[in-house]
């Protein structure tokens, strides 16, 4: 348990995996989802793989590729097709045929308050066609090697045929915060709408009541949320909590009501903060090496090796984060080709191993196929140079006392 609790958290050394099997918590809904950000594991999980609607959060893909798609600051103008491609029952911010709002702003309103007049507008900017981009979301769930995620629309409104699992949507939140503007708008509490050229409208005001401050719900932890729900569906939410270095994300599906998807989120992360936490290991910490290359007497190379990256070490919470330690370890290093020396940073916690990652490596050649090269070359011919000044000055010396032992007296 403990060594694959901390292979998990060190880079993408291994594929995610369910840490606690074990364990069982009360929660309300049917499925539910606890994951590492730093390493994708899967803390905890029930019916992880099971489909379910997902109600608005679908919007969570197609606001994210809009975002990636459009360029920051480009205006939007509400079209007849926009407008002819959404329930006007839904929830929607009653935008008119021939309004503009910048993309901004429309990612604001689909995010927090799951306008479907604004996700119209932005699919339709990015892909052309509503139903060019439910074309695109499908296709980047299977780029991120989801399995178990069918869209047949942008908004998330209910149908038979669109579902997905909660621990794909972990994986898909996981992904689409890595987009800044996003990341912003998936914490923000309030936004201030601009007007438009047509209309001015009010302060958007986050439907999660996890983020509002106001709301008996609000969690501090929470720096990101969507909540969604179709009447034949139930509820749905997904976020992402930080606490120390621990970020997590939590999702529910098939919930009864809002609060019972609130209440399960709470629970969820109750138990990932409490059962575990991350351990920040710098490129500082871990040091470099360098290896001196021989071949006989002669320096060949020099092999520099250095960290590829910070990492986050994913621990129980009965484990101390001074148990936990690296060495580096350099294999092959008796070698006359470099290409066979490589070296690991090796995790330890009390002195036993955990988990290693190779290390970047760096050849200064010193020798190519007999001869120096490089700064060597240069600070041998400089010697050699400065050994034939010498040379030249002491003949000169010398041919001087020969001359004036030689010369005739006067």
């Amino acid at each position: 348990m403990l060594a694959a609790v901390l292979l998990a958290g060190i880079g993408t050394l291994t594929p995610a995996e369910t840490l606690a099997e074990d364990t069982q918590l009360s929660l309300n809904g049917p499925a539910a989802v606890l994951m590492d950000t730093a390493s994708d594991t899967i803390l905890y999980e029930q019916n992880a793989d099971a489909h379910y609607d997902p109600a608005s959060l679908t919007k969570l893909v197609s606001v994210y590729l809009a975002l990636e798609q459009i360029p920051a600051g480009t205006e939007l103008t509400m079209t007849d097709s926009a407008f002819a491609s959404y329930d006007h029952s839904s929830s929607v911010l009653w935008i008119k045929v021939g309004e503009s709002l910048s993309v901004e702003s429309a990612a604001a309103a689909s995010l927090l308050v799951s306008a479907n007049d604004t996700t119209a507008m932005l699919a339709e900017g990015a892909a052309g066609s509503v139903d060019a981009m439910v074309t695109a979301m499908n296709t980047q769930v299977s780029d991120w090697g989801l399995e178990n995620t069918v869209f047949t629309n942008v908004f998330g409104t209910h149908d038979d045929s669109q579902y997905t699992s909660a621990s794909d949507m972990a994986v898909m939140v996981s992904q689409v915060v890595k987009n800044d503007t996003f990341a912003t708008l998936f914490g923000t509490q309030r936004y201030e709408m601009t007007d438009t050229n047509i209309t001015a409208y009010p302060v958007l005001v986050q439907d999660c009541e996890l983020l509002d401050s106001s709301s008996g719900s609000y969690d501090a932890r929470v720096t990101g949320c969507k909540v969604g729900s179709t009447e034949a569906g139930g509820y749905a939410a997904a976020v992402i909590a930080e606490s120390g270095d621990s970020r997590y994300v939590a999702v529910v599906l098939g919930e009864a009501d809002a609060a019972s998807a609130y209440a399960d989120i709470r629970t969820l992360l109750d138990y990932g903060f409490s059962s575990y936490h991350t351990v920040k290991v710098t490129r500082e910490e871990i040091g470099t090496t360098t290896v001196a290359v021989q071949d006989g007497n002669k320096h060949t190379a020099d092999i520099l090796f250095s960290p590829a990256s910070d990492y986050d070490i994913l621990l129980p919470a009965s484990i101390d984060a001074s148990s936990l330690s690296t060495t580096i370890e350099v294999t092959n290093e008796d070698s006359t080709d470099p290409e066979e020396i490589t070296a690991d940073v090796v995790f330890l916690v009390d002195g036993t191993e955990v988990g290693r990652e190779a290390m970047l490596k760096e050849v200064t050649t010193l020798y190519s196929g007999g001869e120096l090269t490089g700064f060597k070359a240069f600070q041998q011919n400089l010697d050699y140079f400065s050994l034939g000044v010498a040379g030249v000055f002491l003949l000169i010396g010398l041919l001087h006392q020969i001359h004036v032992h030689l010369r005739p007296p006067e």
